[in-house]
């Protein structure tokens, strides 16, 4: 026998005593992959896991409270409906969960306190690393950090990834568009406030212009009238003078 029976031994023990669990509970472990698995997994007495993969998994007696050792967060679920499917994918690199459903007449009428429960799930808390949520209370706020919770689809593939750096750069960009704009539009107005000076700088100007303009053609109208008058004074004058003249020849 190889010095690795023992290990598979061990391994097939377990997933025995998951079955004799599941008979006893009407709740099953369908499949649980890990390194390692804290023996107090054969006292579960509650849960509902689909598939666990993980550097290192333990289970404690209660089957709800899973650690995946410094690699990632630990998880605790509770299956308020006692039915359901809870499935878990745990890996160094990522937390995936998918809530499990229930008849919502098997939930508690706590509509005026804090631990309302959704009827379509059962209470998912994550507590670890940075992440602290618990969804069965109302206004609950996740703080992912560099985590990412997606929703699984048939188990393999994931669906609507939330990343939260996706999120954070898509409001930092909404934000410099809307500084940008408010920029251009004050740009916008400095310049209309500009033209609007010219325009009336220009429209003084003119206006002062038609006013020299005037005065000038009244001046030279004014001049030819004295002219006019002068020409009019001499030539009375001349005429006058020829009359004498005339005068005086014909006395001659």
């Amino acid at each position: 026998m190889s010095a690795s029976s023992p290990d598979k031994i061990t391994r097939l023990i377990v997933m025995c005593c998951l079955m004799s669990v599941s008979v006893a509970n009407a709740e099953t472990f369908s499949s649980v992959t890990a390194d390692t698995v804290n023996t107090d997994i054969l006292n579960a007495t509650t849960g509902n896991v689909t598939t666990l993969n993980a550097t290192h998994l333990s289970v404690d007696g209660g089957g709800a409270s899973l650690d995946v050792g410094d690699s990632a967060a630990s998880l605790l679920v509770e299956d308020q409906l006692g039915l359901g499917n809870n499935g878990i994918t745990v890996s160094p690199t990522q937390v995936l969960i998918t809530g499990g459903s229930g008849d919502a007449s098997a939930l508690p009428d706590d509509d005026d306190d804090d631990d309302d429960i959704d009827a379509d799930s059962t209470t998912l808390t994550i507590d670890g690393d940075g992440v602290d949520f618990d969804s069965s209370k109302d206004d609950a706020t996740l703080d992912m950090g560099r985590h990412t919770i997606s929703r699984l689809g048939d188990g393999t593939e994931l669906d609507d990834a939330v990343n939260l750096d996706q999120l954070q750069q898509s409001t930092s960009d909404e934000a410099a568009a809307r500084t940008a704009a408010d920029a251009a539009l004050a740009s916008d107005n400095a310049d209309n406030a500009d033209a609007i000076a010219a325009e009336t700088l220009r429209a003084g100007n003119a206006e002062t212009v038609n006013a020299d303009a005037i005065t000038a053609e009244t001046l030279r109208a004014g001049n030819a009238e004295s002219v006019n008058a002068d020409a009019i004074a001499l030539e009375t004058v001349r005429a006058g003078n020829a009359e004498t003249v005339n005068a005086d020849a014909i006395t001659a």
